[in-house]
């Protein structure tokens, strides 16, 4: 794996710098709080980027993805994610509650004070996992590690050799993945259309947002073979759109009501249920159904395409 930063624009070095010294401050300060062996016998073994930013292709004066999809930089348009890979050498260390403050700290850095140009998505892997997954030759592994950075190593510890899956080795994994997740979309938006119908836009909304989330998982998993534990909507939509562009056209043009309205989307899982603030109007409800009724159908035909299903294997 690569390990030079030399390609990287001045202010992804000047990042990456900065979310090195909090993932190994935090990381730190809970293992030095531990009582447990095991705890205090925990080492960050790996920090790989991978994805666009690990290509120089990603920097905040280039391209981002959008609200609607693929386009210019500029002041409505949010920049790409660092994709931070770390290997662990316990799997309890993987556990996410260990991993709660570094992502905080990482949302604060971007968000409120500023410091670092994009947010950073992090993902957490025991040295066993990500081996195995090599050796199964999952897409998403396998592109992170044969195309990423190496930003920080423990000697002596190197991946397993990649397994690039045969066709219909690829094909039939997907299958399975793909039976469970896209038939809780079509659900999700069984489910939204009732509520809509009862006048009940908010349990409308949350439904509308798990529609997209396993709508993406479904796209997801029919690439990768991988999809990240997220509700996140603005996370999974950026992932699909790296691995498919052409999905982002279902969200139509880029304008201050369309990024709304997706705002509304991505807030609708937690807030819809916790924060007696949340409101949608009709307007905006209307608008998400016909955006996601076409990703629904997108995504149900690109999958077909990819994995030569009939259309009985995931229809509505």
């Amino acid at each position: 794996m690569r390990s030079d930063l030399d390609h990287l624009p001045e202010t992804v070095r000047a990042d990456i710098a900065a979310i090195l010294r909090i993932i190994f401050t935090e990381f730190e300060d809970t293992i030095g709080r531990a009582t447990q062996g095991w705890k205090r016998a925990g080492r960050v073994m790996k920090v790989l980027l991978h994805g666009e930013h690990a290509r120089g292709a990603a920097s905040p004066e280039e391209t981002s993805v959008t609200m609607a999809g693929p386009t210019s930089q500029g002041a409505d348009t949010p920049p790409k994610s660092y994709e931070i890979m770390l290997v662990v050498n316990d799997k309890r260390l993987a556990e996410a509650q260990y991993w709660t403050h570094t992502r905080d700290h990482l949302i604060r850095e971007h968000a409120i004070m500023g410091r670092l140009s994009a947010p950073v998505e992090l993902a957490v892997f025991t040295m066993t996992g990500i081996n195995s997954r090599l050796s199964g030759g999952k897409p998403y592994f396998v592109d992170a590690v044969s195309r990423g950075l190496v930003l920080y190593e423990l000697p002596g510890e190197p991946f397993a050799a990649p397994k690039r899956l045969a066709a219909n080795e690829f094909r039939e994994q997907a299958r399975r993945l793909v039976d469970s997740t896209f038939p809780r979309a079509a659900s999700f938006l069984r489910m939204a259309r009732f509520a809509h119908g009862e006048g009940m836009s908010n349990q409308a909304a949350f439904n509308l947002h798990q529609t997209a989330e396993h709508a993406y998982h479904t796209l997801l998993l029919a690439h990768l073979l991988y999809s990240p534990s997220t509700h996140r909507i603005d996370w999974m939509r950026e992932r699909a759109e790296a691995a498919v562009p052409s999905i982002g056209s279902v969200w139509g043009t880029n304008d201050a009501f369309s990024r709304r309205c997706f705002r509304l989307l991505d807030d609708a899982y937690v807030k819809t249920r916790y924060a007696p603030s949340y409101a949608i109007r009709e307007d905006e409800l209307v608008w998400l159904f016909e955006r996601i009724e076409a990703l629904v159908a997108q995504v149900e035909l690109l999958v077909r395409q990819r994995l030569l299903l009939p259309s009985s294997r995931i229809a509505k």
